[in-house]
């Protein structure tokens, strides 16, 4: 809607926001991509004020906060104002908010989890509770966090308490009506405030998280548009110490297989069953309860990653000693598209949120993370560098023109992504 209003205005139209945003009058057609328009001058204030009327006009005040809509404004103002003034194409102009500009909101405090799989997003409205997997983060940090939620949630606890004093000892109708609203919002996520206490301090040098959140746009399961939610630590975090590149292998036998100048191995898989999702069993009769399959799910995939949890832990632990890692550069889109399962698995069981916590963690330890193309990496002999055959995962690896072995052919290829690393074939996250 701003974007369609400042289009308009640059294509010589005169009208005034609300009447774009409320569609009340014929509008006039975009320009063409490739027409010519002026970009006007754009000012804050007068977007906020435009926008402000627009807003309030149409009710959108009742369902997101002000700050939420300051912010995507401030943006738009930003964008345009860094064109005012030229003449470009239609095409030039800023995009408006969706799949070509995702939208990332900085919501801090407005965003809060609840528990581990229930987020409290404050920004929508009568939607706020939301469902998600929010303990994907490595061990330090997911108690951090849990520190954070536990603090705050002896707040709310001391609040209630706090209202219902005001209610039973003095009648206030107000007060009572806030302790019902504050009970009723909690636990809507199964959360009871009664009980609630602070917890202890954390340890020196633990990871703090930070009253900060950003919920970003993203490219989901299946390529399908998704959401993501990054809070802020405060990290102290310890330097490199062993001056060489760590080639590492993801894999679905083990966890990832790692090769560095003094050797290899793996960091093994903690479970061997299936990990698929299964289906719910269908009702069997009317007194059944009903059942909570999103939630259910949430929990399928959180019991998978507990389990796994410790070997991501030890990646973690062994990657962020060295002063590069290379990491294969994996098209997760092109395996799915080829039919293949490792992408779901990773999916759910968290591999890729490990993986991502190597990328995000790297640069405070000082390690350079090197991403190397996954091409014949199973196939390639880390000494003669000639193909062969690719093994299953988890079996040896033979070399037919030289003769060079390794127990494990995913070490092997962890030794080609080290070899690409160091010969400079990577690219940056």
């Amino acid at each position: 809607m701003l974007t369609s209003h400042l289009t308009l205005r640059a294509a010589g139209h005169h009208l005034h926001l609300i009447d774009v945003a409320a569609g009340q009058v014929a509008l006039p057609g975009l320009p063409a991509p490739g027409e010519t328009v002026v970009v006007p001058p754009v000012t804050l204030d007068d977007l906020q004020t435009g926008f402000r009327q627009a807003r309030d006009a149409l009710g959108w005040a009742h369902d997101v906060p002000a700050s939420v809509y300051h912010q995507v404004v401030v943006d738009t103002a930003r964008d345009w104002r860094a064109l005012a003034g030229q003449t470009v194409r239609a095409s030039e102009l800023p995009p408006p908010w969706g799949p070509e500009r995702p939208l990332e909101l900085h919501l801090d405090s407005a965003a809060q989890p609840l528990d581990e799989t229930t987020l409290e997003v404050a920004s929508l409205g009568r939607d706020a509770l939301v469902l998600g997997d929010l303990y994907l983060l490595p061990g330090p940090y997911r108690r951090a966090l849990h520190h954070r939620r536990q603090r705050r949630l002896a707040h709310e606890a001391q609040r209630l308490q706090q209202f219902e004093q005001a209610w039973l000892a003095g009648g206030d109708l107000e007060a009572a009506g806030q302790a019902h609203r504050l009970r009723a919002r909690h636990l809507a996520a199964g959360v009871v405030l009664e009980g609630q206490r602070p917890p202890p301090d954390l340890n020196p040098g633990e990871p703090r998280s930070l009253d900060r959140a950003v919920i970003r746009q993203t490219v989901g399961r299946g390529g399908q548009p998704g959401w993501e939610i990054a809070w802020a630590f405060q990290v102290t975090a310890s330097p490199w110490t062993v001056d060489d590149c760590l080639g590492l292998d993801p894999g679905g036998r083990h966890v990832v297989a790692y090769a560095a100048g003094a050797g290899g191995g793996v960091i093994g898989r903690p479970l061997r069953g299936a990990w698929q999702l299964p289906a719910l069993p269908a009702p069997r009769g009317l007194l059944e309860v009903a059942l909570d399959e999103p939630r259910a799910r949430i929990y399928h995939r959180r019991a998978l990653f507990l389990k796994m949890l410790p070997a991501y832990d030890a990646l973690l632990a062994l990657a962020l000693q060295f002063r590069a890692v290379a990491l294969e550069d994996t098209s997760w889109q092109a395996l799915q598209r080829r039919g293949s399962a490792f992408p779901a698995y990773a999916e759910a069981v968290g591999l890729r949120a490990a993986l991502g916590w190597l990328v995000a963690l790297a640069p405070h330890h000082g390690v350079q993370v090197r991403l190397t193309p996954p091409y014949n990496s199973s196939r390639t002999c880390p000494a003669c560098l000639t193909l062969g055959r690719r093994p299953w995962s988890g079996q040896p690896f033979a070399c037919r023109t030289c003769g060079h072995t390794e127990a494990i052919g995913d070490v092997a290829a962890a030794q080609i992504h080290r070899q690409r690393a160091l010969g400079g074939a990577w690219r940056s996250p």
